[in-house]
Protein backbone atom coordinates (compact mmCIF):
# COMPACT_ATOMS: atom_id res chain seq x y z
CA UNK A 1 0.00 0.00 0.00
CA UNK A 2 2.68 2.50 0.51
CA UNK A 3 3.95 2.13 -2.90
CA UNK A 4 0.66 3.09 -4.37
CA UNK A 5 0.47 5.88 -2.17
CA UNK A 6 3.81 6.98 -3.54
CA UNK A 7 2.91 6.33 -7.31
CA UNK A 8 -0.32 8.31 -6.85
CA UNK A 9 1.47 11.42 -5.04
CA UNK A 10 4.12 11.26 -7.50
CA UNK A 11 1.56 11.56 -10.33
CA UNK A 12 0.17 14.64 -8.66
CA UNK A 13 3.18 16.34 -7.98
CA UNK A 14 5.01 15.47 -11.05
CA UNK A 15 2.79 16.01 -13.73
CA UNK A 16 2.43 19.49 -13.35
CA UNK A 17 6.18 20.04 -13.53
CA UNK A 18 7.86 20.82 -17.12
CA UNK A 19 10.49 19.54 -18.81
CA UNK A 20 13.49 22.09 -19.51
CA UNK A 21 15.44 20.14 -23.16
CA UNK A 22 17.71 23.26 -23.74
CA UNK A 23 18.87 27.15 -23.20
CA UNK A 24 16.34 29.26 -24.71
CA UNK A 25 16.87 32.10 -27.29
CA UNK A 26 18.83 30.42 -29.90
CA UNK A 27 18.69 31.79 -33.37
CA UNK A 28 18.57 29.16 -36.20
CA UNK A 29 20.92 31.52 -38.03
CA UNK A 30 23.88 31.48 -35.87
CA UNK A 31 26.37 29.27 -36.85
CA UNK A 32 28.86 26.90 -34.60
CA UNK A 33 31.77 28.89 -34.74
CA UNK A 34 34.01 26.17 -32.15
CA UNK A 35 33.31 23.66 -29.73
CA UNK A 36 34.89 23.72 -26.29
CA UNK A 37 35.08 20.69 -23.91
CA UNK A 38 35.31 20.86 -20.37
CA UNK A 39 35.21 18.11 -17.14
CA UNK A 40 36.45 14.69 -19.52
CA UNK A 41 39.35 13.90 -17.64
CA UNK A 42 39.68 10.63 -18.54
CA UNK A 43 37.53 10.26 -21.82
CA UNK A 44 39.20 11.63 -25.53
CA UNK A 45 38.09 14.64 -26.96
CA UNK A 46 37.04 12.51 -30.28
CA UNK A 47 34.86 10.20 -28.56
CA UNK A 48 32.69 13.30 -27.28
CA UNK A 49 33.03 14.85 -30.51
CA UNK A 50 31.93 12.05 -32.57
CA UNK A 51 29.01 11.65 -30.57
CA UNK A 52 27.22 14.95 -31.07
CA UNK A 53 26.83 14.81 -34.58
CA UNK A 54 27.36 18.65 -35.23
CA UNK A 55 30.48 19.87 -35.87
CA UNK A 56 32.12 23.79 -36.39
CA UNK A 57 30.26 25.57 -39.78
CA UNK A 58 26.99 23.46 -38.86
CA UNK A 59 23.76 26.11 -38.49
CA UNK A 60 22.45 26.56 -34.28
CA UNK A 61 19.73 24.40 -33.14
CA UNK A 62 17.90 23.91 -29.78
CA UNK A 63 16.80 20.24 -31.11
CA UNK A 64 20.57 19.66 -32.42
CA UNK A 65 22.07 20.57 -28.85
CA UNK A 66 19.46 18.72 -27.06
CA UNK A 67 20.09 15.48 -28.99
CA UNK A 68 23.85 15.86 -28.90
CA UNK A 69 23.35 15.64 -25.22
CA UNK A 70 21.24 12.75 -24.84
CA UNK A 71 23.68 11.31 -27.51
CA UNK A 72 26.53 11.47 -24.70
CA UNK A 73 24.29 10.49 -22.11
CA UNK A 74 23.65 7.05 -24.18
CA UNK A 75 27.26 6.30 -23.91
CA UNK A 76 26.94 5.73 -20.65
CA UNK A 77 30.21 7.77 -19.70
CA UNK A 78 28.71 10.86 -18.18
CA UNK A 79 26.64 11.26 -15.05
CA UNK A 80 25.51 15.15 -16.58
CA UNK A 81 26.03 16.61 -19.90
CA UNK A 82 25.41 20.80 -19.96
CA UNK A 83 26.05 23.00 -22.33
CA UNK A 84 25.96 27.10 -23.09
CA UNK A 85 26.83 29.17 -25.52
CA UNK A 86 29.37 31.76 -25.63
CA UNK A 87 28.69 34.42 -28.64
CA UNK A 88 31.83 36.40 -30.35
CA UNK A 89 32.49 39.86 -31.83
CA UNK A 90 30.54 38.24 -35.11
CA UNK A 91 26.41 37.84 -33.46
CA UNK A 92 26.31 35.12 -36.73
CA UNK A 93 28.80 33.04 -34.92
CA UNK A 94 28.58 31.11 -31.37
CA UNK A 95 30.75 28.75 -29.83
CA UNK A 96 29.18 25.75 -28.03
CA UNK A 97 31.05 24.98 -24.18
CA UNK A 98 30.05 21.71 -22.98
CA UNK A 99 30.86 20.12 -19.55
CA UNK A 100 30.90 17.04 -18.79
CA UNK A 101 30.90 15.40 -15.30
CA UNK A 102 32.41 11.86 -15.98
CA UNK A 103 30.91 8.72 -14.12
CA UNK A 104 33.49 6.05 -12.81
CA UNK A 105 35.49 4.00 -15.38
CA UNK A 106 34.93 0.37 -13.55
CA UNK A 107 33.51 -1.38 -11.82
CA UNK A 108 34.00 -4.28 -9.11
CA UNK A 109 30.85 -5.83 -7.71
CA UNK A 110 30.49 -9.06 -5.48
CA UNK A 111 27.10 -11.13 -6.09
CA UNK A 112 24.94 -13.75 -4.48
CA UNK A 113 22.44 -15.89 -5.77
CA UNK A 114 20.33 -18.85 -4.70
CA UNK A 115 19.04 -21.14 -7.08
CA UNK A 116 15.09 -22.78 -5.56
CA UNK A 117 15.82 -25.99 -7.52
CA UNK A 118 19.17 -27.00 -6.26
CA UNK A 119 18.69 -25.89 -2.98
CA UNK A 120 14.78 -27.54 -2.17
CA UNK A 121 16.52 -30.28 -0.14
CA UNK A 122 19.15 -28.36 1.28
CA UNK A 123 19.56 -24.39 0.58
CA UNK A 124 23.46 -24.19 1.34
CA UNK A 125 23.56 -26.10 -2.37
CA UNK A 126 21.78 -23.29 -4.04
CA UNK A 127 24.05 -20.70 -3.06
CA UNK A 128 26.58 -19.42 -5.37
CA UNK A 129 29.35 -16.37 -5.25
CA UNK A 130 30.69 -14.40 -7.75
CA UNK A 131 32.15 -11.35 -8.69
CA UNK A 132 32.11 -9.35 -11.85
CA UNK A 133 34.41 -6.49 -13.20
CA UNK A 134 33.73 -4.08 -15.80
CA UNK A 135 35.80 -1.18 -17.57
CA UNK A 136 33.01 1.22 -19.51
CA UNK A 137 35.82 3.44 -20.71
CA UNK A 138 39.05 1.05 -21.49
CA UNK A 139 41.97 3.18 -22.96
CA UNK A 140 39.49 6.77 -22.72
CA UNK A 141 37.76 5.15 -26.03
CA UNK A 142 34.47 4.35 -24.70
CA UNK A 143 35.07 0.52 -25.26
CA UNK A 144 34.04 -1.74 -22.36
CA UNK A 145 36.09 -4.55 -21.31
CA UNK A 146 33.76 -7.29 -18.52
CA UNK A 147 34.85 -10.10 -16.84
CA UNK A 148 32.74 -12.53 -14.18
CA UNK A 149 33.21 -15.38 -12.68
CA UNK A 150 30.88 -17.76 -10.04
CA UNK A 151 30.87 -20.71 -7.93
CA UNK A 152 28.88 -23.11 -5.68
CA UNK A 153 25.28 -24.11 -7.25
CA UNK A 154 27.00 -22.56 -10.36
CA UNK A 155 30.08 -22.59 -12.07
CA UNK A 156 30.56 -19.76 -14.53
CA UNK A 157 33.21 -17.80 -16.68
CA UNK A 158 32.93 -15.24 -19.05
CA UNK A 159 34.67 -12.68 -20.87
CA UNK A 160 33.63 -9.68 -23.07
CA UNK A 161 34.84 -6.66 -25.16
CA UNK A 162 32.92 -4.20 -27.21
CA UNK A 163 33.49 -0.78 -28.78
CA UNK A 164 31.33 1.67 -30.33
CA UNK A 165 32.98 2.76 -32.99
CA UNK A 166 35.54 1.18 -35.29
CA UNK A 167 38.06 3.39 -36.87
CA UNK A 168 35.79 6.96 -37.83
CA UNK A 169 33.10 4.71 -38.66
CA UNK A 170 29.37 3.94 -36.60
CA UNK A 171 30.23 0.65 -36.54
CA UNK A 172 30.00 -1.55 -33.23
CA UNK A 173 31.88 -4.60 -32.78
CA UNK A 174 31.32 -7.01 -29.76
CA UNK A 175 33.67 -10.17 -28.90
CA UNK A 176 32.70 -12.26 -25.97
CA UNK A 177 33.88 -15.63 -25.02
CA UNK A 178 32.11 -17.57 -22.05
CA UNK A 179 31.95 -21.00 -19.78
CA UNK A 180 29.39 -22.54 -17.37
CA UNK A 181 28.53 -25.94 -15.94
CA UNK A 182 24.72 -25.82 -14.80
CA UNK A 183 21.53 -27.57 -14.32
CA UNK A 184 18.38 -27.94 -16.33
CA UNK A 185 15.83 -28.31 -13.68
CA UNK A 186 13.09 -29.14 -17.09
CA UNK A 187 14.82 -32.11 -18.03
CA UNK A 188 16.85 -33.28 -14.99
CA UNK A 189 20.37 -33.03 -16.25
CA UNK A 190 23.25 -31.00 -15.52
CA UNK A 191 24.81 -29.03 -18.66
CA UNK A 192 28.90 -28.18 -19.84
CA UNK A 193 28.71 -25.12 -21.97
CA UNK A 194 31.12 -23.46 -23.84
CA UNK A 195 30.37 -20.49 -25.79
CA UNK A 196 31.95 -17.42 -28.04
CA UNK A 197 30.51 -15.07 -30.32
CA UNK A 198 31.26 -11.78 -32.71
CA UNK A 199 28.89 -9.29 -33.10
CA UNK A 200 28.99 -6.35 -35.79
CA UNK A 201 26.35 -3.59 -35.60
CA UNK A 202 26.83 -0.56 -39.03
CA UNK A 203 24.50 2.43 -38.77
CA UNK A 204 23.47 3.54 -42.05
CA UNK A 205 21.73 6.92 -41.03
CA UNK A 206 20.82 8.10 -37.76
CA UNK A 207 18.19 6.16 -37.03
CA UNK A 208 18.70 2.71 -38.92
CA UNK A 209 21.24 0.15 -38.34
CA UNK A 210 21.81 -3.58 -39.89
CA UNK A 211 23.84 -6.45 -38.04
CA UNK A 212 25.68 -9.34 -38.13
CA UNK A 213 25.82 -12.25 -35.34
CA UNK A 214 28.05 -15.25 -35.57
CA UNK A 215 27.86 -17.15 -32.43
CA UNK A 216 29.27 -21.26 -31.53
CA UNK A 217 28.68 -23.28 -28.60
CA UNK A 218 29.65 -26.64 -27.47
CA UNK A 219 27.37 -28.38 -25.25
CA UNK A 220 27.62 -31.47 -23.14
CA UNK A 221 24.42 -32.95 -20.99
CA UNK A 222 24.40 -35.16 -18.72
CA UNK A 223 21.34 -37.31 -16.36
CA UNK A 224 21.92 -36.23 -12.43
CA UNK A 225 18.98 -38.53 -11.33
CA UNK A 226 21.01 -41.64 -11.49
CA UNK A 227 19.12 -42.96 -14.52
CA UNK A 228 20.73 -44.80 -17.23
CA UNK A 229 20.00 -42.15 -19.95
CA UNK A 230 22.58 -41.54 -22.49
CA UNK A 231 24.85 -38.24 -22.62
CA UNK A 232 24.49 -35.96 -25.02
CA UNK A 233 26.68 -33.77 -27.24
CA UNK A 234 25.49 -31.03 -29.01
CA UNK A 235 28.02 -28.10 -31.44
CA UNK A 236 25.91 -25.74 -32.55
CA UNK A 237 26.79 -22.67 -34.70
CA UNK A 238 24.57 -19.76 -35.02
CA UNK A 239 24.68 -17.01 -37.71
CA UNK A 240 22.35 -14.37 -37.53
CA UNK A 241 21.31 -11.23 -39.67
CA UNK A 242 19.63 -8.21 -38.11
CA UNK A 243 17.79 -4.84 -39.09
CA UNK A 244 17.06 -2.25 -36.64
CA UNK A 245 15.42 1.13 -35.65
CA UNK A 246 15.53 3.29 -33.42
CA UNK A 247 14.63 6.65 -32.32
CA UNK A 248 14.50 6.44 -29.19
CA UNK A 249 15.48 9.82 -26.98
CA UNK A 250 17.43 7.99 -24.13
CA UNK A 251 18.39 4.46 -24.32
CA UNK A 252 18.19 3.83 -20.29
CA UNK A 253 14.66 4.82 -19.28
CA UNK A 254 13.45 6.56 -22.63
CA UNK A 255 10.73 8.81 -22.46
CA UNK A 256 9.98 9.40 -26.29
CA UNK A 257 10.47 7.30 -29.70
CA UNK A 258 10.34 3.99 -30.66
CA UNK A 259 12.94 0.83 -31.37
CA UNK A 260 12.10 -1.93 -34.22
CA UNK A 261 14.33 -4.59 -35.00
CA UNK A 262 13.76 -7.32 -37.01
CA UNK A 263 16.14 -10.59 -36.99
CA UNK A 264 16.67 -14.40 -38.58
CA UNK A 265 18.77 -16.72 -36.77
CA UNK A 266 20.00 -20.01 -38.16
CA UNK A 267 21.07 -22.32 -35.98
CA UNK A 268 22.37 -26.08 -36.94
CA UNK A 269 24.10 -28.66 -34.97
CA UNK A 270 27.58 -30.01 -36.58
CA UNK A 271 28.31 -32.71 -34.02
CA UNK A 272 25.22 -34.81 -35.00
CA UNK A 273 23.53 -33.32 -37.69
CA UNK A 274 20.16 -34.01 -35.89
CA UNK A 275 19.00 -30.16 -35.72
CA UNK A 276 18.81 -27.60 -38.19
CA UNK A 277 16.24 -24.21 -37.08
CA UNK A 278 16.13 -20.94 -38.65
CA UNK A 279 14.51 -18.75 -36.00
CA UNK A 280 13.16 -15.36 -37.35
CA UNK A 281 12.59 -12.28 -34.33
CA UNK A 282 10.23 -9.36 -33.84
CA UNK A 283 10.82 -6.80 -31.04
CA UNK A 284 8.74 -3.91 -31.29
CA UNK A 285 8.62 -0.57 -28.54
CA UNK A 286 7.22 2.93 -28.10
CA UNK A 287 7.52 5.63 -25.70
CA UNK A 288 5.37 8.12 -25.40
CA UNK A 289 5.67 11.08 -22.65
CA UNK A 290 2.55 12.31 -20.93
CA UNK A 291 2.06 14.58 -17.86
CA UNK A 292 5.04 15.80 -17.17
CA UNK A 293 7.89 13.32 -17.04
CA UNK A 294 5.61 10.29 -16.80
CA UNK A 295 6.03 7.93 -19.63
CA UNK A 296 3.90 5.17 -21.47
CA UNK A 297 5.41 2.17 -22.76
CA UNK A 298 4.35 -0.32 -25.19
CA UNK A 299 6.02 -3.64 -25.93
CA UNK A 300 5.66 -6.78 -28.73
CA UNK A 301 8.36 -9.15 -29.24
CA UNK A 302 7.81 -12.46 -30.63
CA UNK A 303 9.49 -15.37 -32.12
CA UNK A 304 8.69 -17.92 -34.86
CA UNK A 305 10.61 -20.81 -35.46
CA UNK A 306 10.89 -23.61 -38.73
CA UNK A 307 12.92 -26.55 -38.64
CA UNK A 308 14.16 -28.97 -35.80
CA UNK A 309 15.49 -27.84 -32.50
CA UNK A 310 15.95 -29.89 -29.29
CA UNK A 311 13.38 -29.53 -26.05
CA UNK A 312 16.36 -27.96 -23.97
CA UNK A 313 16.46 -25.18 -26.67
CA UNK A 314 12.79 -24.40 -27.09
CA UNK A 315 11.11 -21.23 -26.01
CA UNK A 316 9.94 -20.87 -22.64
CA UNK A 317 7.44 -17.72 -21.59
CA UNK A 318 7.16 -17.30 -17.56
CA UNK A 319 9.50 -15.29 -15.24
CA UNK A 320 10.95 -11.80 -14.76
CA UNK A 321 11.97 -11.30 -17.84
CA UNK A 322 8.81 -12.20 -20.31
CA UNK A 323 5.49 -12.35 -18.18
CA UNK A 324 5.77 -11.48 -14.52
CA UNK A 325 3.91 -13.02 -11.58
CA UNK A 326 4.70 -16.62 -12.95
CA UNK A 327 7.53 -19.56 -12.70
CA UNK A 328 10.63 -19.20 -15.38
CA UNK A 329 9.60 -21.15 -18.08
CA UNK A 330 5.89 -22.33 -17.14
CA UNK A 331 5.11 -22.21 -20.91
CA UNK A 332 7.01 -24.04 -23.90
CA UNK A 333 7.27 -24.20 -27.31
CA UNK A 334 8.88 -23.16 -30.62
CA UNK A 335 7.30 -19.71 -31.43
CA UNK A 336 6.28 -17.00 -28.46
CA UNK A 337 4.86 -13.64 -28.47
CA UNK A 338 5.05 -11.65 -25.29
CA UNK A 339 3.39 -7.93 -25.11
CA UNK A 340 4.13 -5.77 -22.26
CA UNK A 341 2.50 -2.31 -21.33
CA UNK A 342 4.07 0.09 -18.61
CA UNK A 343 3.33 3.28 -17.09
CA UNK A 344 6.77 4.79 -15.31
CA UNK A 345 6.60 8.08 -12.86
CA UNK A 346 9.89 9.39 -11.13
CA UNK A 347 10.16 9.32 -7.75
CA UNK A 348 13.69 10.53 -7.08
CA UNK A 349 14.86 12.60 -9.95
CA UNK A 350 19.21 11.75 -10.56
CA UNK A 351 21.16 12.31 -7.69
CA UNK A 352 24.86 12.49 -6.65
CA UNK A 353 26.67 10.13 -4.30
CA UNK A 354 30.16 10.14 -3.47
CA UNK A 355 32.01 6.55 -3.03
CA UNK A 356 34.85 5.19 -1.86
CA UNK A 357 37.83 4.61 -4.52
CA UNK A 358 35.20 4.90 -7.10
CA UNK A 359 34.31 8.57 -7.52
CA UNK A 360 31.06 10.33 -7.78
CA UNK A 361 27.68 7.65 -8.89
CA UNK A 362 24.76 8.91 -10.09
CA UNK A 363 21.04 7.15 -9.76
CA UNK A 364 17.59 7.99 -10.06
CA UNK A 365 14.50 6.13 -8.64
CA UNK A 366 11.19 5.52 -10.69
CA UNK A 367 7.80 3.56 -9.69
CA UNK A 368 6.22 1.50 -12.21
CA UNK A 369 2.68 0.15 -12.97
CA UNK A 370 2.71 -3.11 -15.53
CA UNK A 371 0.79 -5.30 -17.52
CA UNK A 372 2.14 -8.47 -19.61
CA UNK A 373 0.46 -11.50 -21.64
CA UNK A 374 2.06 -13.48 -24.02
CA UNK A 375 2.17 -17.53 -24.57
CA UNK A 376 4.00 -19.91 -26.93
CA UNK A 377 3.12 -22.82 -29.22
CA UNK A 378 4.18 -25.45 -30.98
CA UNK A 379 3.33 -29.19 -31.97
CA UNK A 380 2.42 -30.44 -28.17
CA UNK A 381 -0.81 -28.39 -27.38
CA UNK A 382 -0.21 -29.59 -23.63
CA UNK A 383 2.67 -27.46 -23.20
CA UNK A 384 0.76 -24.16 -24.26
CA UNK A 385 -0.77 -21.68 -22.06
CA UNK A 386 -1.95 -17.99 -22.89
CA UNK A 387 -0.67 -16.48 -19.97
CA UNK A 388 -1.15 -12.73 -18.54
CA UNK A 389 0.39 -11.00 -15.23
CA UNK A 390 0.38 -7.58 -13.92
CA UNK A 391 2.00 -5.64 -10.98
CA UNK A 392 3.97 -2.79 -10.03
CA UNK A 393 7.41 -2.08 -8.60
CA UNK A 394 10.28 -0.26 -8.33
CA UNK A 395 12.94 0.78 -10.95
CA UNK A 396 16.90 1.95 -9.59
CA UNK A 397 19.15 3.43 -12.33
CA UNK A 398 22.63 3.21 -11.49
CA UNK A 399 25.45 3.35 -13.77
CA UNK A 400 26.98 -0.35 -13.29
CA UNK A 401 23.93 -2.14 -13.90
CA UNK A 402 21.76 0.28 -16.35
CA UNK A 403 18.34 -0.25 -13.54
CA UNK A 404 17.53 -2.82 -10.93
CA UNK A 405 14.59 -4.06 -11.03
CA UNK A 406 12.17 -4.95 -7.83
CA UNK A 407 8.49 -6.05 -9.14
CA UNK A 408 5.08 -7.42 -7.54
CA UNK A 409 3.40 -9.25 -9.53
CA UNK A 410 0.20 -11.21 -9.80
CA UNK A 411 -0.71 -13.78 -12.53
CA UNK A 412 -3.76 -14.49 -13.76
CA UNK A 413 -4.91 -16.85 -11.01
CA UNK A 414 -4.15 -14.00 -8.28
CA UNK A 415 -0.85 -15.59 -6.96
CA UNK A 416 1.75 -13.09 -6.60
CA UNK A 417 5.59 -13.06 -6.00
CA UNK A 418 8.29 -10.72 -5.42
CA UNK A 419 10.46 -10.90 -8.77
CA UNK A 420 14.31 -9.16 -8.78
CA UNK A 421 16.30 -8.65 -12.04
CA UNK A 422 19.03 -6.31 -12.58
CA UNK A 423 18.48 -5.55 -16.80
CA UNK A 424 15.98 -3.78 -19.04
CA UNK A 425 13.11 -5.45 -20.18
CA UNK A 426 10.97 -2.60 -22.05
Amino acid sequence: MVLVHLIAASALVLGTLGVDHGPTGVSHWEVIDRIILRGNERTKDFVILRELRYEPGDELSEEMLSEGSNHLLNTGLFADVNYRLVQNEDPSFVAVELEVLERPSWYLLPSLDWDPDRGRDDWREGISVGLSGKNVNFRGEAQTLAGNACVGAEEAVELSWDTPWVGSTRTSLSLKAGWEETRDPFYAREETIARGGLGLTRWITEHHSVGLDAGIEDRHRRPNDGSSEEEEDALFFTPSVRFGYDSRDLRVSPSAGSLLELSATQSRDWATGDYASTTYALDARHFRRIWGPQTLAIGLTSKLSRGTMPEYLELRVGGVNTIRGWPQGVSQGIHSVVGTVEYRIPLVEKQQLPLPYFGLCDFSVASALFADAGMTWSQRPSQEHFLTGFGLGIRIFVPFADVIRLDYAWNSEFDGRWQIEKDVKL
